[in-house]
C-alpha cells in the first residue's frame, strides 16, 4: 500500500536572492546540511497516526547547488527498509497559476494550499519521479533519492525545474498520507525561514582521588567500549562541541599516570571542541567550609587549568551541586561569591531544587546576590532520558525547545563523567548511557537544527537574564533540599556534614574530623608564604576530598572517605615544616626531638638541623617527611596529596613508601614494625636518634649534622641473629611537590650515578635521593603516585647510606 510524504514547495521569483550553497549530496547523513539549511521544524505527535510515527515531519531542509534543488525531510520514526515504505513529494511553485490538487498518485490525498506548477516524489525504495501541473512527466529530473534510518530522513536531487532561475525564493508545504488519508502537515516555509535550534548543553564532570584510576582509559578488558576516552572520541569524531570538568586531583592524577589523556583534553580545547570548567580543587563540599579555602581552591584549579591546559575558564562545575547558607557563623563565605571573585561567569545546578522557583528552567538567570554570576539548570528529564536510553524523549525535548518562540532558552546535560563512559560500577547501574550518549553524538551531528553549545561561550551570549533568588540545597539523590545527605532527626539539615564533623576516628587523637579540619586550617592559614605553605594547603584540601561522603542517605561514612579523612591531619605536619624553614639558618645547631606533629595522640621523632628537617613515624623507623629550607623551603620525601588506597594511618601502600622502609629480613616485612628509642643523642655538630625493632634484629641510627643537606643512617643488624642475610630498605621520594604537581611524571628526573641515585625536579631544582657506601648495593627502582623510589640491600652487619635534599649547590652531590 502506496504511503505519502508531500512536501509542497511554491518558488517565487526574488530579485537578488543568493542561493545556498552544499556540499555533494552523496554523502547524506555525514553533517553536509548545515543550520542555514533548515527551513522548518514541526512538532512530534502531529500526524494523527496512533501507531507508527514513521509519518511524523521533523524538520524540513532546502538548498540549491550545482543547477539542482536540495530537499531532505527528517521523520521521527523512520526505519528504512521496514515493510510500511516513506516516500516524499514536492510540489514547486515558480510561475503564476497552477494547480492545488495532489501530485500525481496522491491527488486525492491532499489539497494544496498553494498553486503548484512541478511536483516530484521521493519514493522510499530510493527512486523518484517528476510531474508538471500540466501533468507531463519526466522522472529524469530526479537526479537522486537517499533513504537512511540511522539519520531518520530521506533527501533528493531534483534538476532545476524548465524556465526556474538559481537564487528565486521557495516556500514549502508539508503533509504525510496513507491510503488516501492526510496525517501531518507543514504549512508556510520558504528558503527565507530561519527556524529556532534547539540548544542543548553537554558538560561531563569527573572527579577521582589523586591515585592512580581505570576511569581515564576504561577498565581491563574493555578498555574499547569504557572511560573518559571514549566519550571525548565521541565528542571529537562526529564534531559535537562539548564541556568537560576534570577535577584539580584528577588532573594530577592525569598529569602523572597518563599525560597524553592530558594532551589530548588541551588540543581539544584549544581547537574548539570543548569548553573546560573550573572548580573547587579537589570537590570538597564548599558551604562547610572557611572563605579563605573556598578561595585558594578555586583559585588552584584556575591556576592548574592554565598551567597545564592554557586554558582560561569562564564556566564553572559545583561541587556535589550543593549550594547552602553558611553551615555555623557568619565567617564562612556564601558560596555565590566565590565564582565572581575568579571571574567565572556561569555555573550549574539543579532544576529540581535550586531553580524551584524560576518560571522557565530553561533559561538563563542572574543569581541573586552574586554579581553577575550566571546559572543555567541541569535539565532532569533530559538527563534521565541520556541515562537510561530514552531516545525519544532527547528528541522530544531537544525538539520542543528549537520550536518555542523564545530562543533563549536550552536544556542542560551535566552528571559524572563515569556515566556515559560505562566506568565506576555506572556500566551496571545504567547500561544503556554509553551507547545512548554515542547515539545523541550522531543525532546532534546529522540533525543541524540542534546548536551544541559551550558553557564559556553562552556566559557571554547577550540573552536576557532575569535574577533569581536560588533554593538551598543539593543534588536530589543525596538530599535535594534537605541539604547534603537529607534530613535527620539526630543530626538536622546536611546531615552528612553534621554527622562526619561529630565522627570521632581512632588515630585522630581523640579529635573528632571537624575538630581535625578546622585545627588543620588554623595552622596552615597561619603559615608562612613559601612553597610548604602551599604544599600544606593542598594536602589539607586533597585530603577533604567529596568532604563527609556517605554510602547513601542514612548510611555510614564511605570507607574511601575515611581513608581521606584519616590524613587531613597531614597538613599539620607540613604547616610546622612551613614554619621552621621560614626561621630556619642553615649553620643553626641540630636537633633531635619528639613531637606530636600530626596531633593523631602519639609523638613523632624529629631529626633536623638548618637544612632538612626528618620526620620519623615509629611504626617501622620511617622517614614519613622529609623538608628541605633551601629557597624557602620545599618537599623532599611525602606524599601526601596522594590518596591512601588501603590505609587509613600513615602506613606504606600502593601509593606511599617512606625513606628507612625495612621490607625485608629474616622471612618478615619489618616496614610497619614497631620501632622503640633507644637513644637520643645532641651534640653541638650533630643530633640522632636511634631506634630498634620490636624483634631486636634491626637498629637504625638517624643523623643530623649542623650545615649538611643529608641525613646520615647507619644499619646495625643483631649480632646475634645475622648469618649474612641482606636487610632490604626502601626510600621514596617526591621532591618539589607544588612544582610537580603541575609538572606531573615530566617534571621530576632521574639521575643514577656510580653508588648514588637522585631524583630531580626539573622546575625548582629541589632534589632527593641517596648515596651509599661499602655493604650496600642498589637492587631495584620504581614509582608510585608522585613518588619514586629505590631499593636499597645492606650486605653487611653494619652498612649505612645519606638521604640527599635540597635546592643549593652542594644538595645531592
Amino acid at each position: 500500500m502506496l504511503k505519502v510524504v508531500v512536501v509542497a514547495a511554491a518558488l517565487l521569483l526574488v530579485v537578488g536572492a543568493v542561493a545556498a550553497r552544499l556540499p555533494p549530496i552523496g554523502n547524506h547523513g555525514s553533517g553536509v546540511w548545515s543550520r542555514e539549511h533548515v527551513k522548518q521544524l514541526d512538532p512530534r505527535g502531529d500526524d494523527n497516526d496512533p501507531v507508527s510515527e514513521n509519518k511524523d515531519i521533523v524538520a524540513v531542509y532546502y538548498a540549491q547547488a550545482d543547477g539542482a534543488m536540495h530537499f531532505r525531510v527528517d521523520l521521527f520514526d523512520y526505519c528504512y527498509g521496514d515493510d510500511q515504505w516513506v516516500d516524499v513529494v514536492v510540489l514547486l511553485d515558480y510561475e503564476e497559476g497552477g494547480s492545488h490538487a495532489g501530485c500525481p498518485g496522491t491527488e486525492g490525498a491532499y489539497y494544496s494550499a498553494i498553486a503548484w506548477d512541478a511536483c516530484f516524489v521521493m519514493y522510499g525504495h530510493a527512486s523518484g519521479d517528476y510531474f508538471t501541473a500540466a501533468g507531463e512527466r519526466n522522472a529524469s529530473k530526479v537526479a537522486g533519492v537517499w533513504a537512511d534510518g540511522d539519520v531518520q530522513m530521506m533527501e533528493a536531487r531534483v534538476l532545476f525545474p524548465d524556465g526556474f532561475q538559481a537564487g528565486w525564493r521557495v516556500n514549502f508545504e508539508v503533509y504525510t498520507a496513507y491510503d488516501g488519508k492526510a496525517f501531518d502537515v507543514v504549512q508556510g516555509v520558504s528558503s527565507d525561514s530561519v527556524p529556532n535550534t534547539g540548544k542543548v548543553v553537554f558538560l561531563n564532570h569527573g572527579n577521582q582521588a589523586l591515585g592512580w584510576t581505570d576511569v581515564l582509559r576504561g577498565r581491563s578488558g574493555w578498555e574499547e567500549h569504557t572511560g573518559f576516552d571514549e566519550v571525548m572520541r565521541a565528542h571529537e569524531y562526529y564534531g559535537v562541541a562539548g564541556n568537560f570538568h576534570l577535577s584539580g586531583v584528577l588532573t594530577q592524577a592525569a598529569l602523572w599516570h597518563d599525560p597524553g589523556f592530558v594532551d589530548w583534553l588541551r588540543a581539544g580545547a584549544h581547537a574548539g571542541r570543548w569548553d573546560l570548567l573550573a572548580s573547587a580543587y579537589s570537590q570538597h563540599v564548599m558551604p562547610f567550609v572557611f572563605e579563605d579555602m573556598n578561595y585558594f581552591s578555586v583559585g588552584y584549579h584556575k591556576e592548574l587549568l592554565w598551567h597545564v591546559f592554557g586554558y582560561d575558564p569562564k564556566a564553572a562545575w559545583v561541587p556535589e551541586r550543593c549550594w547552602d547558607w553558611p553551615y555555623d557563623d557568619h565567617t564562612k563565605d556564601y558560596v555565590a561569591t566565590v565564582w565572581g571573585r575568579h571571574y567565572l561567569g556561569i555555573v550549574v545546578l539543579e532544576e529540581s531544587v535550586h531553580g524551584l522557583d524560576a518560571p522557565n528552567p530553561r533559561k538563563v538567570y542572574r543569581v541573586n546576590g552574586a554579581g553577575d554570576l550566571k546559572v543555567v539548570f541541569r535539565d532532569q528529564p533530559f538527563n534521565a532520558a541520556m541515562h537510561m536510553g530514552d531516545r525519544a524523549t532527547v528528541k522530544s525535548i531537544l525538539l520542543n525547545i528549537a520550536l518555542s518562540p523564545d530562543p533563549e532558552q536550552l536544556t542542560v546535560y551535566a552528571d559524572d563523567w563515569e556515566m556515559p563512559a560505562g566506568v565506576a560500577g555506572w556500566d551496571w547501574i545504567m547500561p544503556p548511557a554509553h551507547d545512548t550518549y554515542w547515539w545523541a553524538m550522531f543525532f546532534v551531528a546529522t540533525h543541524p537544527w540542534v546548536q551544541p553549545v559551550k558553557l564559556g561561550e553562552l556566559s557571554t551570549w547577550p540573552w536576557r537574564e532575569d535574577v533569581l533568588t536560588l533554593r538551598h540545597g543539593t543534588f536530589p539523590n543525596i538530599g535535594g533540599e534537605a541539604g547534603y545527605g537529607g534530613y535527620s532527626t539526630e543530626y538536622g539539615r546536611n546531615s552528612w556534614y553534621a554527622h562526619w564533623a561529630r565522627y570521632v576516628h581512632p588515630g585522630q587523637g581523640g579529635r573528632s574530623f571537624g575538630q581535625v579540619w578546622t585545627e588543620s586550617h588554623a595552622q596552615v592559614a597561619a603559615c608562612p608564604h613559601n612553597a610548604l605553605r602551599k604544599a600544606a594547603w593542598l594536602v589539607l584540601l586533597a585530603n577533604m576530598f567529596e568532604l563527609a561522603w556517605h554510602d547513601g542517605v542514612g548510611g555510614p561514612i564511605s570507607g574511601w572517605q575515611l581513608k581521606c579523612s584519616t590524613h587531613i591531619k597531614n597538613a599539620k605536619v607540613f604547616a610546622d615544616a612551613s614554619q621552621w624553614a621560614a626561621r630556619a639558618n642553615a649553620s643553626a645547631a641540630p636537633e633531635a626531638f619528639s613531637w606530636d606533629f600530626d596531633e593523631d595522640g602519639e609523638d613523632e621523632l624529629c631529626v633536623r638541623n638548618g637544612r632538612l628537617m626528618a620526620v620519623i613515624e615509629r611504626n617501622g623507623g620511617r622517614v614519613q617527611w622529609l623538608f628541605t629550607a633551601d629557597n624557602g623551603g620545599d618537599v623532599i620525601i611525602g606524599n601526601d596529596v596522594v590518596y591512601y588506597p588501603s590505609s587509613e594511618g600513615d602506613y606504606n601502600d600502593d601509593a606511599h613508601l617512606a625513606a628507612l622502609s625495612d621490607v625485608w629480613y629474616k622471612g618478615a616485612d619489618h616496614e610497619h614494625e614497631r620501632y622503640d628509642v633507644v637513644k637520643v643523642e645532641q651534640r653541638a655538630q650533630s643530633a640522632s636518634i636511634t631506634l630498634r625493632s620490636a624483634s631486636g634484629d634491626i637498629t637504625k641510627r638517624v643523623t643530623a649534622v649542623r650545615g649538611r643537606p643529608h641525613i646520615y643512617v647507619q644499619y646495625v643488624l643483631s649480632q646475634g641473629t645475622w648469618d649474612g642475610e641482606p636487610l632490604y630498605v626502601q626510600s621514596g621520594f617526591t621532591p618539589g611537590l607544588v612544582d610537580l604537581l603541575l609538572e606531573g611524571r615530566r617534571g621530576i628526573a632521574a639521575e643514577e650515578r656510580p653508588r648514588a641515585v637522585v631524583y630531580r625536579n626539573r622546575v625548582s631544582g629541589v632534589c632527593g635521593g641517596v648515596a651509599w657506601g661499602a655493604g650496600v648495593a642498589l637492587t631495584k627502582r620504581g614509582d608510585r603516585t608522585y613518588l619514586l623510589w629505590l631499593e636499597l640491600a645492606g650486605r653487611a652487619r653494619t652498612f649505612g647510606f645519606r638521604l640527599m635534599g635540597g635546592a643549593g649547590a652542594d644538595a645531592c652531590v
